[in-house]
This record gives structure tokens, sequence and C-alpha cells, in this order.
């Protein structure tokens, strides 16, 4: 794996913490191929599952409750699609993810704003080459798209709150 290690720019780390207080941890399989890559969040799959078996009645479920993926940096990013799918569709969308965003001064940037965030020249002039990040927490659902309706109405739902209706 070391002639491998060096075949992508960045790599992933993840863990989740469980509803018992314990941690697993997973990092990204590297591939030449990036598609035949093995995610770091999709590793830790088959532990959240085999933790969420219920064994008996008197046990609670062990649940994934906080998840974190980040690069060799240290910026936590959001799952990629397979492990955003892997959590809402098999019942793991109120698990808390964290990750971070560019913090802003205002909800939206001025025009001028926006040209010195396009012109980093500038910006590494004004800071030194910082971005100014914030840790957030949000639920897996919030990250996922809202799923298709095939009778052509989606509906709003608990975690996805917009309603579309579409007129054939």
């Amino acid at each position: 794996e070391s002639h491998q290690r060096n075949a992508h720019p960045i790599r992933y780390g993840a863990a989740v913490l469980f509803s018992d207080n314990t941690v697993s941890i997973a990092s990204q399989k590297v591939a030449i191929e990036y598609g035949c890559t093995l995610d770091a969040v999709g590793q830790l799959a088959s532990i959240i599952d085999r933790k969420a078996l219920q064994i008996d009645e008197q046990t609670p479920a062990v649940r994934p409750i906080l998840l974190v993926q980040c690069d060799q940096f240290g910026i936590a990013h959001p799952p990629f699609a397979q492990g955003r799918a892997f959590l809402t569709e098999r019942g793991y969308g109120d698990c808390k993810i964290l990750l971070h965003q560019q913090r802003q001064s205002r909800p939206y940037p001025t025009i001028m704003e926006e040209k010195s965030m396009r012109d980093f020249d500038e910006e590494e002039k004004k800071e030194d080459g910082k971005v100014d990040l914030r840790l957030i927490e949000v639920d897996a659902n919030s990250l996922a798209p809202s799923p298709p309706d095939i009778f052509g109405v989606v509906k709003a739902t608990k975690t996805h709150s917009s309603t579309l209706q579409i007129q054939f």
C-alpha cells in the first residue's frame, strides 16, 4: 500500500461515536483508480450495522450518534454519496455529522466579497492564506436529497421540509 499512498492528494479517515459511548475508526483504502477507492465512511458501514443488531429485547439497540470524516489536514468533510445513502437509507439519518463550513460575516456575500473569494492571491495577502472555518453539526438526513416520488408529488417529510408539485 506504500506505493499507493501518494496516488491521491487528499486522504480521509472517519470515526463514529455510538450510543454505548464506544468509538470505531476507519481510513480510506486507496486504489490507483479513484473510483475503486473504498471511502472511510463506507469502511464503517459493517460496524454500524453489526452494532445496531438488537440481540434481545431487554438490551437497547446501539446506534451511531456522531460521525466525522476528516482529511489529513484536519478538515471535517461530509460523507460522500455512498456514505450519505448508507446512513439515510438504512435508518441512521438521525446520526449527527460534524463538518467544517467557511465562516462569512453575512449570510450572503456581497459582490466585492464574492470577487475576493475567487481571487485567491488577494485573499492570501489579506489573511496570510488562512481560511476562517467553523465546525458545525448536522443530521445525516439533511445532507441527502429528498427521495423521488414516482407518482409525481414529492411530499414534505420530517427531514425534507420543501414540497414540490410536479404537473404532468
